[in-house]
């Protein structure tokens, strides 16, 4: 790197030469700048000035947010989320959202369109969060929120007032409506926070095609439900095999007589 062939190949177009590495000290990694200055009038490299820094806490920095930061919303990604809900270690909620079929929005605007919208999702969403709260982009068009002491008579409140702002978003924007869907559980410093996510994001498969509702909060029920679900549908192949099916017809009744027809 520091040879004089290099340097003169470098030099040949530039003043300056630059260059950054790694290295290690007292068994730590550090990262250093290398630069390089001609001083000669000619391209002979006979005086230069050559100087060293370090840059362990600014590229230390720099990784962190390449590590922590979202791209597309300039938040917190998941990895940042996680870290943010450690680091308060308070009980509170774990609510996932998502939009649902939100590939049409890609699909009828496009995809630059669409990471628009994501934004203006993400923006709304923050917009009722309190000071305390934490929000994160998962991916494409899953957010993840954690709220400390708030009762679900409030969580529930903030679900319609975020639901009742992207419908309107959808109109102002022109794009396929934006409807979202929530799962909610309670979350404890001793559990896993991908643990009580997983939580969230089955409560929130169970009201994806509700028309009822766009938000359950998790239970043992519901997770008995989606292992009973599975267990049945595993069972088919079997069941098919064996011939333990059985078709049933639902009769068609005469209403004014009472007899089927």
């Amino acid at each position: 790197i520091c040879s004089i062939e290099n340097l003169k190949k470098q030099f040949a177009e530039h003043d300056v030469y630059v260059h950054d590495y790694r290295g290690i000290r007292k068994g730590k990694v550090i990262y250093c700048r290398l630069k390089v200055v001609n001083l000669s009038e000619s391209r002979d490299l006979s005086t230069f000035v050559m100087a060293f820094s370090d840059m362990t806490k600014e590229k230390t920095t720099a990784l962190e947010k390449m590590a922590y930061t979202d791209p597309l919303t300039g938040g917190n990604n998941y990895n940042g989320f996680k870290r943010k809900v450690r680091d308060i270690n308070k009980a509170g909620f774990i609510i996932s959202m998502d939009i649902h079929q939100f590939k049409l929005v890609n699909s009828a605007c496009g995809v630059a369109f669409g990471d628009k919208v994501l934004k203006k999702i993400w923006d709304t969403a923050l917009s009722f969060c309190k000071d305390s709260c934490i929000a994160g982009h998962v991916n494409a068009d899953h957010f993840a929120f954690y709220s400390p002491q708030e009762s679900k008579e409030e969580i529930i409140e903030n679900i319609k007032k975020v639901s009742d702002t992207l419908l309107r978003l959808s109109v102002e924007m022109r794009c396929p409506r934006l409807h979202p869907y929530f799962g909610i559980t309670f979350w404890n410093p001793v559990q896993q926070i991908e643990e009580a996510y997983s939580q969230t994001t089955i409560a929130k498969h169970e009201v994806k095609d509700s028309k009822d509702t766009n938000y359950l909060f998790y239970s043992e029920e519901v997770s008995q439900k989606k292992i009973h679900e599975k267990e049945i549908e595993d069972s088919f192949p079997e069941a098919l095999a064996g011939g333990n099916f059985e078709v049933w017809y639902q009769p068609k009744i005469n209403p004014f007589t009472g007899k089927m027809v």
